[in-house]
């Protein structure tokens, strides 16, 4: 279709059809520029506050999920504490307990009429010491000919106070040994078998026992003195 044809048809549009479309289409509304720029600004603070609000529950329920998480642990360190401390006294009133009666029983055999004190050796007739462990060990090996170093090791043997008569069967312990060897000025020989922190004799005797802190002491000593 042409232009031509397009004018030729709106020819015959009749004059009241015209005229009644232009009464029809109200003129269009032109709303200010300053009304647009007071909208804009309300709708900008209306999101400016909604923002806030938001922020401020959302610190409000971290605070008090800090809190919460907070007390929790407070609360689980001091039970711990109180459980702790609670088995601590109970271990240490067990220990005490079990030392207690370890006493008694030392003083008790202590007491009776098989004591044997010492062994009356003659430091000056020693002239070597040497000790071994069993299992051995060169861990515990230690041989001794310092005069000082001797004298320290029969002063420990003769100092012992010891129970022929006790209930224990040496036979039902195990545990670690040490063998001392005293080789005297005439070439002689004695030798002492320390055994399980609590028995002890000599060559081939019967077994002798000694308290648990006179057994401990030689230990003690011969982690003090280093060998020759």
């Amino acid at each position: 279709m042409t232009g031509k044809d397009l004018f030729a048809a709106l020819s015959f549009v009749r004059d009241e059809y015209v005229a009644e479309a232009e009464t029809a289409c109200p003129a269009r509304r032109v709303i200010p520029m300053k009304t647009v720029r007071w909208a804009g600004a309300l709708a900008a603070c209306v999101c400016l506050l909604v923002g806030w609000a938001f922020a401020a529950q959302w610190m409000k329920a971290d605070n008090l999920m800090s809190g919460s998480a907070e007390e929790s642990t407070a609360a689980v360190t001091e039970e711990g504490a109180l459980d702790g401390g609670a088995a601590d006294d109970e271990t240490a009133g067990a220990l005490e307990e079990k030392f207690e009666e370890s006493r008694a029983e030392d003083a008790e055999y202590a007491a009776g009429d098989s004591t044997v004190y010492g062994f009356c050796i003659e430091a000056a007739e020693v002239e070597q010491i040497t000790v071994v462990s069993m299992p051995e060990s060169a861990e515990h090996e230690r041989t001794y000919t310092s005069r000082g170093k001797i004298n320290k090791i029969v002063a420990y043997l003769n100092s012992l106070t010891l129970q022929a008569d006790f209930p224990e069967n040496p036979d039902e312990y195990c545990g670690m040994a040490y063998r001392l060897t005293l080789t005297m000025a005439d070439g002689t020989e004695r030798e002492f078998v320390h055994f399980g922190n609590m028995f002890l004799r000599e060559g081939d005797g019967d077994w002798l026992r000694m308290t648990y802190e006179e057994a401990a002491l030689l230990e003690e000593l011969l982690g003090q003195i280093p060998s020759d």
